[in-house]
C-alpha cells in the first residue's frame, strides 16, 4: 500500500521539485476525451475478474445476479442523462425509478446471494491448474508429518492476483509437477476465498493475515526427528521453489 501511495503521488511530487519539467505534458485537446474512454477498458476487465470471482465463491446464479444488477445501473445511468433536458416533473419521475430500480436491484441481488450461499453452493476450489494436490487440512498436515513425509502448502484465493501468477509461471509447471511426484512431495492447496477459518488460524500461525502463502516441511529423518517449515517468498518461480526445497534437504541431510 506504501508503494502503491507513492506510485500514485511521484508525478505531483517531481513536478513540484521540478517544474520545469511541465513544459514537456502533452497539451490539452480532443485526445484527453478519447484517453478517459480508453481507460474505461480495463475498469471493464478488473470487473470481469471481480465477476469470476464471485462465480468462484457463489455459483452461476450470483453471476447471473450481478450482471442484472449492472445492466439496471446501466439503465438507470442512461435514465439520468437522457431526461436531462426534460421539464421539471419528466426529470423527477425518471430519476426517481432509475433510483428505485438500482436500490431494488442491489437488495435482490444480496437475498440472491445470501440464498445462494445458505444452499452451499460454493466454488470448485480456487485456482485449479495442472499440478495435483490435495485439499489442505490441518489433521492432513499433521497426518503427513507423521509419517515423516515432505509436504508443499500453498495457501491461495480465487481473487489474489499475485496468488494466480505464482500459479501459472510455477506450480502449474511440469518440472515442479515432475520433482514433486518424483521427490514424494505432497503437494497441499488451501482456498481462502470464502474466508476458512481453519486456514486463517493456520495463516496467523506464520504471522499474516491473508494470502498468499507457500510453507515447505521437509521429510523427517532418524537424526533430524522435527524439521522447522520454510517459508517462500510471496513472488515465486520454478528455481525459487526448488531451490528452497534442495536446500532444505542438505540442511536436514547428517
Amino acid at each position: 500500500l506504501l508503494a502503491l501511495g507513492l506510485g500514485l503521488a511521484l508525478p505531483f511530487l517531481l513536478f513540484s521539485f521540478f517544474p520545469g519539467l511541465i513544459r514537456f505534458l502533452p497539451k490539452p485537446g480532443a485526445w484527453m476525451r478519447t484517453f478517459q474512454q480508453l481507460l474505461a477498458f480495463p475498469m471493464f476487465a478488473s470487473a470481469a475478474w471481480l465477476i469470476w470471482v464471485l462465480g468462484k465463491q457463489s455459483g452461476i446464479d450470483s453471476i447471473f445476479a450481478i450482471l442484472l444488477v449492472l445492466i439496471l445501473c446501466t439503465f438507470s445511468i442512461w435514465l439520468w442523462h437522457t431526461t436531462a433536458g426534460a421539464s421539471s416533473t419528466v426529470k423527477l419521475l425518471a430519476r426517481l425509478l432509475g433510483l428505485l430500480l438500482l436500490v431494488s436491484a442491489v437488495v435482490w441481488f444480496a437475498q440472491s446471494n445470501a440464498s445462494t450461499a445458505k444452499r452451499g453452493l460454493t466454488a470448485q476450489p480456487a485456482n485449479q491448474f495442472a499440478t495435483s494436490y490435495q485439499a489442505f487440512s490441518t489433521k492432513r498436515l499433521m497426518d503427513l508429518r507423521e509419517q515423516g513425509r515432505p509436504v508443499f502448502v500453498n495457501m491461495t484465493a480465487a481473487w489474489c492476483i499475485t496468488c494466480l501468477a505464482n500459479e501459472k509461471v510455477a506450480l502449474s509447471s511440469n518440472e515442479l509437477s515432475t520433482y514433486f511426484a518424483d521427490n514424494d512431495i505432497t503437494y497441499l492447496k488451501g482456498d481462502w476465498t470464502n474466508q476458512n477459518p481453519e486456514i486463517s488460524r493456520y495463516l496467523e500461525s506464520f504471522g499474516r493475515n491473508s494470502v498468499p502463502l507457500y510453507v515447505y516441511y521437509p521429510a523427517n529423518s532418524a537424526v533430524a526427528a522435527v524439521t522447522e517449515p520454510v517459508v517462500l517468498p510471496q513472488i515465486l518461480t520454478v528455481e525459487t521453489v526448488l531451490d528452497v526445497i534442495q536446500s532444505s534437504a542438505v540442511r536436514s541431510t547428517p
